[in-house]
């Protein structure tokens, strides 16, 4: 079944929150009612249930694994909420994927955000379901920096354009004028080398593959990435884009992130750039819209806008 492409929210339209990963530190009913004002500032109404998160019923995770599957596919299915979007990020959202094969796509097609951890389920609604996922701050980190909801609130409610200025080309090939259209997938650099092997791994062939991550060190970050290359991951790749890759400090507190990444994409045979204000940051997190086309403008000048 083609499930019909979400449309633009509209005022009064219900978002189901979700929990897949790790548990959220704080007092919970603190957090739920800051989570409800966020989005009834917006105009939007947050659906949370009150045994969400039941920390000690997982070792690593929110809830038991039957109820984040559970509340995770209701989340997806139902015909009330209009949205899906993740509470945090962290770990356990990849354990519930083989409960998600299990079920049928929807015929609606649902708005669904988040990152970091959450890029599991994203890789899993690209490639399974063929949805067009929103790359975004999960809500906790809204609840820190409320300014990152601005380009969020344009995206998902269709007040903007997609576009977005403030690349490095990394490589040769990144500053040669040209032009690629293509869609966006990736994530969570982690997440996206755990997705290999497994029957939602990450689809790049013509793509523009995105990557961040947070807390490893250069050459963890080297390792991946060589990994990516050595498994074809980035064979038939158009571009990738780095997102800002938060340091893992080396023991003399230096940090090799970004050489390592300057380094790796010199040897690329495919445009590299640098785009640090998607990630993990506590002052930038723009969203990216998955799924979707873009066209890829290159030069001294790079912008991407979504087509």
């Amino acid at each position: 079944m083609i499930s019909k492409k979400w449309q633009a929210l509209k005022q009064g339209d219900i978002v189901d929150i979700i929990a897949p990963s790790s548990n959220v530190p704080g007092d919970l009913k603190e957090i739920y009612a800051k989570v409800k004002e966020i989005l009834s500032n917006i105009g939007l109404v947050a659906r949370i249930p009150e045994d969400l998160i039941l920390p000690g019923k997982d070792l690593f995770s929110t809830n038991c694994l039957s109820y984040r599957a559970k509340h995770l596919i209701y989340s997806l299915t139902n015909n009330e909420s209009k949205a899906v979007w993740a509470l945090r990020g962290g770990y356990g959202a990849a354990k519930i994927i083989p409960f998600l094969e299990e079920i049928d796509c929807p015929e609606q097609e649902k708005l669904f955000l988040g990152f970091s951890d959450i890029t599991a389920l994203h890789l899993f609604l690209e490639n399974k379901w063929k949805w067009s996922v929103l790359h975004s701050p999960v809500l906790n980190q809204l609840i820190s920096n409320i300014d990152l909801l601005g380009p969020v609130k344009s995206l998902i409610f269709g007040e903007s354009p997609l576009l977005y200025t403030g690349f490095l080309p990394l490589n040769d090939l990144a500053r040669k004028q040209q032009v690629i259209e293509a869609s966006i997938t990736g994530g969570n650099a982690c997440i996206v080398q755990t997705s290999m092997a497994t029957s939602w791994q990450i689809q790049s062939d013509n793509k523009i593959v995105f990557l961040e991550d947070v807390g490893e060190r250069g050459y963890q970050i080297d390792r991946m990435l060589n990994h990516f290359l050595q498994a074809g991951v980035l064979k038939n790749a158009k571009a990738i884009i780095f997102g800002q890759f938060t340091p893992g400090l080396e023991k003399d507190g230096s940090d090799l992130c970004f050489a390592a990444i300057e380094g790796f994409a010199s040897e690329l045979k495919i445009p590299a750039l640098s785009f640090p204000f998607i990630g993990h940051s506590k002052q930038h997190n723009l969203p990216f819209l998955m799924g979707r086309k873009y066209i890829l403008k290159l030069g001294n000048n790079p912008e991407l806008i979504c087509s």
